[in-house]
This record gives structure tokens, C-alpha cells and sequence, in this order.
């Protein structure tokens, strides 16, 4: 069993749930190969090498791929932690350079008066940028859900989502909130919290009491910094997008 204080310990340092597990089981076992790492850490096998690839860019783990069964190590936490705060520097310095463009952006059109018209019945449009920036918002949704919850995605998405939410949704669960997961698998104890429905629909998205959260890039198909979603409010657009999954 997880030692729950290192996980979470290793969390709070930038990993997600799937990475802590991954990391701490290569920590306390030593060299092993990606099956191996799915069987004593738990975690999905389709997204161990996910998970991997990502440890591997933030400095904890390397790979022995000097045989044809690659195999992977955990990387002596002081070192991983030296790297990954030169990787973290560096997307620091990203957003930054992001921030000082939009405020340029946004300081040209307050002073040409080129100011947008308040919206009716508090209606409002985001665009978001990189899954950290998304599963921020995300997870405000969640938090502030009263209603019902809607986890529209792929089997990995979910498998991330879980990962990574698996434990405010569990709370908006026992809050009363009508939580439900709509994708073509899903793991069976997630059915413990969510209604399940078993089918695929071509858009991912996050549906929430009136707000809903639409991811505009292809699942998988682009790295996560580069996620771009786009989060509105709106009761009656909203409630169709409820209306138009449950008919389908």
C-alpha cells in the first residue's frame, strides 16, 4: 500500500497521482520494466508510457533502453528536483512572455476604447491554454458544482481526469451532486461515485451545474502544455449539451 503522506508530498511537488504512484514504486523496487511498473503501482497500462515519458521530461525517471526490453529507474530525488526546477523555470519564463504579450494586447485595445459590450444573463467565454491553466478551472467547476457533473471524454481522458480530480469529484459526489462519466470504457470502481454510460460521443468536454468546459485540441494528439480548451457559461446552452448526451 501507497504511503498516502509521500504521494501526497510528491504532489505538492508537481507530479499528478499516476506520477507519484509510478515514481514511489520505482523508488522502493528498483529497476523495472513498464508492465512491472502497471502491476505494482496500479496504474492503467495504456498510460504507463504516458506517464514515463512525462517523469522522464521533469527529471525523475530515466530509461535503460540498451536492451530490447526497455526498463526504467527512478532518478535520486535531490537530482530529479535540480532538474525539475530548471524545467519549471522554463515554463515559468513561457508564461510570463505569454502574460506580457496579452497585456500588450489588452492594453492596445483599452486604449483605442475598443472595450467588448457586457454580456446578458452573466453569460461568459474563456479560452484556455495548457492542461494546467484547464485543470485549474476544472477543478473549480467540480468544487462548485450543486447540480450535476457531466465527464464527457476517451478512455484516457478519463483514466487522467480520475487521476487527477478522482478525489474532488468523489467529495461532490457525497455532497448529493449527480456525478456521470460518459466514455466507451471506464475503470469499474470509478462507478462508485458516477453513473456510467458506456458510449463514445465525438467531443470532449466537462458539463457542470451551467458551465461547460470544451477541450478544442484531439485527445492524446498534442503535448499538454498545448491543450487548448474553451470555458463558457450558459444555463440554456448548457442544459441543451445535457440534453443532447443523455439522447444520444
Amino acid at each position: 500500500m501507497h504511503n498516502l503522506n509521500v504521494l501526497n508530498s510528491l504532489r505538492r511537488l508537481g507530479l499528478n497521482q499516476y506520477e507519484a504512484k509510478a515514481f514511489l514504486t520505482l523508488t522502493t523496487n528498483g529497476i523495472l520494466t513498464a508492465g512491472e511498473l502497471s502491476n505494482l503501482a496500479g496504474l492503467p497500462r495504456p498510460r504507463v508510457y504516458d506517464i514515463l515519458v512525462e517523469l522522464k521530461r521533469k527529471g525523475f525517471v530515466k530509461f535503460n533502453d540498451k536492451e530490447k526490453l526497455v526498463r526504467y529507474e527512478s532518478v535520486p530525488l535531490k537530482k530529479a528536483l535540480d532538474t525539475y526546477k530548471v524545467v519549471r523555470a522554463e515554463e515559468v519564463k513561457d508564461e510570463a512572455k505569454q502574460f506580457d504579450e496579452l497585456g500588450l494586447k489588452l492594453g492596445s485595445i483599452l486604449k483605442k476604447g475598443k472595450t467588448v459590450n457586457k454580456l446578458e444573463n452573466s453569460e461568459s467565454v474563456w479560452t484556455l491554454k495548457g492542461r494546467d491553466s484547464i485543470y485549474t478551472k476544472l477543478s473549480s467547476m467540480i468544487q462548485n458544482a450543486k447540480e450535476d457533473i457531466f465527464v464527457i471524454s476517451t478512455q484516457n481522458g478519463v483514466e487522467r481526469k480520475l487521476a487527477e480530480h478522482g478525489l474532488v469529484l468523489e467529495n461532490a459526489s457525497k455532497k448529493g451532486v449527480k456525478v456521470s462519466i460518459v466514455s466507451p470504457q471506464v475503470a469499474a470502481e470509478a462507478s462508485k461515485m458516477a453513473k456510467i454510460h458506456s458510449k463514445s460521443l465525438p467531443t470532449r468536454m466537462i458539463l457542470a451545474d451551467d458551465q461547460a468546459l470544451v477541450f478544442l485540441t484531439e485527445d492524446d494528439a498534442v503535448l499538454p502544455q498545448e491543450e487548448v480548451g474553451m470555458w463558457l457559461q450558459s444555463r440554456g446552452f448548457v442544459d441543451t449539451l445535457k440534453k443532447a448526451v443523455n439522447n444520444k
